[in-house]
């Protein structure tokens, strides 16, 4: 039995974590997910939401276990309760519990292509390897060159790592958290039913009842993630070609390259996928009946000059 462990602050589960296990679990295809929310993390000093309301949050990741990405999937408060009895939370000791637990398990464990980087760092790292595989989201085009470097340096021997590509979510943790707590609304980035709280409010607070608008670098991390390194190249172009017509026709550049960016964003998205996204926000379909029909279509319903 091939077990995926997936840790995390969770401060809040977002739709990049999303995005990570789906990767992980398509590279590993384990018989069973444990999501463990970490109960104080050696990494942070503190988190703005108490154990007990990140756990919570982590129902979150079932939606994955509903469209079918992940197998049987459990939310683990181990290390949350650990922490409440005054215990140090580390990694290795998460995996020796999970080692005991399921003796007959292939131990797995995803992380992020950042957390690679500073492995060698964490509290008796050569267990974990010795316990489990890493299994390491790239997120970025281009970084696996340097994580290849990094895992092999860590065992030259080979099998302590695979690396896969994730899709980046708009917004990482980082900045979702304040954009939270001052009120604004940052729907699209955190799960449907991550409704609970971080600083007290909730994820789908608004300011003025409006979204924030994406800006340029936040589009081009965004398909940077979602997109092969061929049509992230061809993406850019048509943003070139883009600002060069806003000039020419005296019309927004920015809004003109943030179009361009946006684009092929869904491009090579799963049916499934999409079909995930239109139920986890059904607020995207409203007024469907109401906007404008695709020109090629209109043209099939309604031949003739034009």
């Amino acid at each position: 039995m091939r077990l995926l462990l997936y840790g995390g602050t969770f401060d809040p589960p977002h739709n990049g974590h999303l995005n990570n296990l789906r990767a992980a679990a398509a590279r590993v295809r384990p018989d069973r997910v444990v999501v463990m929310p970490a109960g104080l993390s050696p990494f942070k000093q503190s988190t703005a939401a108490p154990g007990s309301a990140r756990v919570e949050m982590c129902a979150c990741f079932r939606t994955l276990e509903a469209e079918g990405a992940v197998p049987a999937l459990c939310v683990s408060g181990w290390e949350v309760e650990q922490a409440a009895l005054g215990r140090r939370n580390y990694t290795v000791l998460t995996l020796e519990m999970l080692a005991r637990t399921y003796p007959e398990a292939e131990l797995y464990m995803a992380m992020g292509s950042d957390m690679l980087l500073s492995f060698d760092s964490w509290h008796r790292w050569q267990e974990i390897l010795r316990l489990a595989r890493l299994v390491v989201t790239s997120r970025n085009v281009g970084d696996a060159p340097e994580l290849h470097a990094k895992a092999k340096q860590m065992d030259p021997t080979g099998p302590a790592s695979c690396l896969h590509r994730s899709r980046l979510c708009p917004w990482p943790a980082a900045t979702c958290v304040p954009a939270l707590q001052q009120g604004k609304r940052v729907k699209m980035n955190c799960p449907p039913s991550c409704a609970g709280s971080s600083g007290g409010r909730g994820f789908t607070g608004q300011t003025e009842g409006k979204a924030e608008t994406m800006n340029l670098k936040q589009a081009k991390e965004l398909v940077r993630g979602r997109l092969s390194d061929k049509r992230y190249e061809h993406t850019l172009n048509v943003r070139k070609m883009a600002v060069k017509l806003a000039k020419r026709y005296g019309v927004d550049e920015d809004k003109a390259a943030l179009a361009a960016l946006l684009h092929d964003s869904a491009k090579e998205i799963s049916k499934d996928e999409m079909r995930a996204i239109m139920r986890a926000h059904p607020e995207l379909a409203e007024g469907g009946e109401e906007r404008p029909t695709g020109v090629a279509r209109h043209l099939r319903r309604h031949p003739g000059p034009h």
